[in-house]
C-alpha cells in the first residue's frame, strides 16, 4: 500500500473543499465531524455518512483511495487524511509501506531523486522543461519517477495538464500507454478517476484503442468513470468503448459492471451515443 499525496499543505487544503462543499451541499456536512454514538438517529446518520464517504471517495486520486478504501465511516476517512496532510511538507515528499510480496518493485530514493526534475515539470505544467529533458533522454518517458512507481504520464494525467499529456504521448509507444503504477493504475485510470478531463482521455484512446478493455480493478474504464461519478467521461467512453454481442458474451461481468454503476450513479437520465 503506498499513500502518494503529490502535493503541498495548500494542495491537499483546497482539494478538501470538494468533498466538503460536496456533502454540505447535500446536507450531510455534519457526518464530518460526528460518529455513529453521537447520532441520535441511526438510520439517517448512516444514509447521510454514505454520502459523505462517497463524496470523500470521488475526491481522491487513486493512491489515496486504495489507502482509506478499508475504512467504512466518513469521519475516520476524514480524520485519515487531515493526519497524512498535516505531515506533508513537499511535494515530492511520500509516505510509502512497503510489502514484503512487493520488494522487487520498490523504486529506490536514488532513481527518485534522479527523476525529480521530470517529476517537478510535469507537475507544474512546464512544458518547456519536460521537453527538454525527454528530448535529451527519450527513454525517460518510461522512467518510474516516483515511488508509487508512476510514470510522467501518470504524474501529468493527475495534474490535468493536457499540453504535457499531448506530447508524452506523442513520444511514447502504444504499449507505454499501457504501463501501470504499483497500484496496477493505466494513465487512463487516473485521469478518470482524478479529473475526468475528456481531453486528456481523448488523447490516450486515440494512442491506444485497447485501454478502452484494459481492465482496473476488474473494470473497464467506462465502468469506473461511471462508479467515480463522471457522468460525461462515463458516457464518452461508453460511446467509444467496443462493447459487441460476442465481447459481452464473453465478458458478462463487465456488462453488469457498467449497468450497475451507470444506474448507480443516475448517469443515463438522457439516452448515451451508441
Amino acid at each position: 500500500m503506498s499513500v502518494d499525496f503529490s502535493g503541498s499543505i495548500s494542495y491537499l487544503v483546497t482539494w478538501s473543499i470538494r468533498p466538503r462543499t460536496y456533502s454540505i451541499a447535500h446536507g450531510v456536512g455534519d457526518i464530518l465531524e460526528s460518529t455513529p454514538d453521537e447520532a441520535e438517529d441511526k438510520a439517517n446518520w448512516k444514509r447521510k455518512d454514505a454520502i459523505a464517504l462517497h463524496a470523500i471517495h470521488i475526491s481522491c486520486g487513486p493512491d489515496t483511495l486504495s489507502a482509506i478504501k478499508y475504512i467504512c465511516n466518513a469521519k475516520e476517512a476524514w480524520d485519515t487524511l487531515a493526519n497524512w496532510a498535516s505531515m506533508v511538507e513537499f511535494e515530492f515528499e511520500r509516505v510509502t509501506v512497503a510489502l514484503p510480496h512487493d520488494l522487487e518493485n520498490i523504486v529506490s530514493a536514488d532513481e527518485v531523486l534522479k527523476h525529480k526534475p521530470l517529476n517537478k515539470a510535469v507537475w507544474n505544467g512546464d512544458c518547456c522543461e519536460m521537453n527538454w529533458i525527454v528530448t535529451r533522454d527519450p527513454n525517460v518517458v518510461r522512467a518510474r519517477i516516483t515511488f508509487s512507481r508512476r510514470i510522467a504520464l501518470h504524474m501529468a494525467a493527475m495534474a490535468g495538464h493536457i499540453s504535457i499529456v499531448k506530447i508524452l504521448v506523442q513520444k511514447m509507444s502504444e504499449q507505454d500507454l499501457e504501463i501501470t503504477d504499483r497500484d496496477g493504475m493505466t494513465a487512463l485510470a487516473v485521469v478518470i478517476t482524478c479529473n475526468a478531463e475528456l481531453g486528456i482521455a481523448e488523447c490516450m484512446v486515440r494512442k491506444n484503442f485497447g485501454l478502452l478493455t484494459t481492465e482496473v480493478d476488474n473494470m473497464l474504464p467506462v465502468a469506473m468513470a461511471f462508479r467515480y461519478g463522471h457522468t460525461e467521461m462515463g458516457r464518452y467512453l461508453y460511446s467509444i468503448t467496443p462493447l459487441s454481442k460476442d465481447y459481452l458474451q464473453t465478458n458478462k461481468e463487465h456488462g453488469a459492471r457498467i449497468l450497475c454503476e451507470s444506474i448507480y450513479m443516475r448517469s443515463f437520465g438522457t439516452k448515451a451515443s451508441t
